[in-house]
């Protein structure tokens, strides 16, 4: 009993101190002051991280691309059967661009977020849209409720519809499908919504919010999707070598700019299903111009920077396998959670992820933006930890 009593003792001792050894650790490394050091080593130290991750195994194709904020530190480099002529799908990373758009419109008076979606979507779009409990709560849900993924409404991408298929699911098995933002509000009338819009400390991540908020883009300016992108977004940042998706882009043309996607060890393009839903996930580009996007996005260039202060209040996402992170106004954000914190420097990245394994995100301890992809739909969360990973060479 008295040995057994010791060892309890010990195991307790042994507790507290690594617990304040961690506080001080945090403690330390919340209170240091980056600065930013970089040299041959550090490149090479990046390039192993890279090829080790596209093992052939699990990630057969790849590229990165690492900037600071003031460009004094540029690093970019692909691995695998990656070619570095074409493009890549960036998948949901089209959020940010759909959000760019949305806070440009509100910055000119167009909108406001606070805007009821009856002033802008049709009777038939928000019939039943969102009824929660026996209760419809369609004509209640705003512009933010899209914007910050708090309108509890479903994702028809990767819940089951009444055949017993998610999208993904169709995608991963069956390739491309052709359907329309009008499908998908059919069928997320469907599924079963999640919680009252109203409870705005909840986010539950659905494509569909983002879908509506291209209908509202289209009906606002009076253009097209794909010249809303073009006008406040491709042109002004002179970004030549990204686009849209569109079913009239379904040709040799524009299939030959395309980077595959692997599912497992499969590949796939799925041009259709990029055009389908544009606003949600549209768009193709690369991580050079993804990085200009990205930095002119943090940076102001593209709507007010008063309106970064509001779109970075985070909520954390309900999702089932999401629940590790946040999302604000078109932004995840993902920190890093014990026992990985211990290992890594306190490190928070903010931007967007896609069902591709893309990436674009800014490290705001860092003043470090990295943008890429991984290239494999098996699983979205692969690039996470490879991110802090890369960050964490610096």
């Amino acid at each position: 009993m008295i040995k057994f009593l010791k060892v309890v003792i010990i195991i307790i001792l042994s507790i507290i101190v690594l617990s304040i050894v961690i506080l001080i650790i945090n403690h330390y490394q919340e209170n240091k002051k980056f600065v930013l050091k970089t040299n041959l080593e550090t490149e090479n130290q990046l390039q192993e991280i890279l090829e080790k991750r596209v093992d052939g195994k699990n990630i057969f194709s790849g590229t990165v691309r690492i900037e600071s904020g003031d460009g004094s530190f540029q690093w970019q480099a692909c691995a695998g059967s990656f070619d570095e002529n074409k493009d890549y799908i960036a998948a949901s990373i089209t959020k940010l661009y759909t959000a760019a758009v949305i806070l440009r419109l509100y910055d000119e008076g167009k909108l406001s977020l606070q805007d009821n979606l009856g002033l802008y979507l049709s009777e038939e779009t928000l019939t039943d849209l969102h009824i929660y409990k026996g209760v419809d709560y369609s004509k209640q849900l705003t512009i933010e409720n899209l914007l910050f993924q708090t309108s509890g409404l479903p994702d028809y991408f990767e819940e089951k519809n009444k055949n017993g298929e998610s999208l993904i699911q169709h995608l991963m098995t069956r390739g491309d499908v052709n359907s329309s933002v009008e499908e998908a509000i059919n069928i997320a009338k469907e599924l079963n919504t999640h919680f009252i819009p109203l409870e705005s400390r909840k986010s539950y991540y659905s494509d569909i919010n983002f879908d509506l908020l291209g209908l509202i883009i289209e009906k606002v300016s009076g253009i097209p999707l794909e010249q809303a992108y073009e006008d406040y977004i491709f042109e002004p940042l002179e970004l030549t070598e990204t686009f849209l998706m569109t079913k009239e882009k379904n040709t040799e043309e524009f299939l030959n700019k395309m980077q595959p996607v692997y599912v497992q060890s499969n590949t796939v393009i799925a041009p259709l299903y990029l055009a389908s839903f544009p606003a949600s996930g549209g768009i193709v580009s690369n991580s050079k111009e993804q990085m200009i996007f990205l930095k002119a996005f943090f940076q102001g260039k593209l709507f007010s920077k008063d309106n970064l202060n509001h779109i970075c209040n985070f909520r954390k996402i309900t999702s089932p396998g999401m629940t590790s992170l946040e999302y604000g106004g078109g932004l995840m954000r993902s920190k890093l959670v014990k026992p990985v914190a211990i290992f890594f420097p306190k490190c928070t990245i903010i931007g967007h992820s896609g069902a591709s394994s893309s990436f674009a995100f800014y490290c705001p301890e860092k003043d470090l933006y990295i943008t890429g992809t991984l290239n494999q739909m098996s699983n979205p969360g692969y690039p996470f930890y490879f991110m802090m990973q890369l960050l964490n060479v610096f």
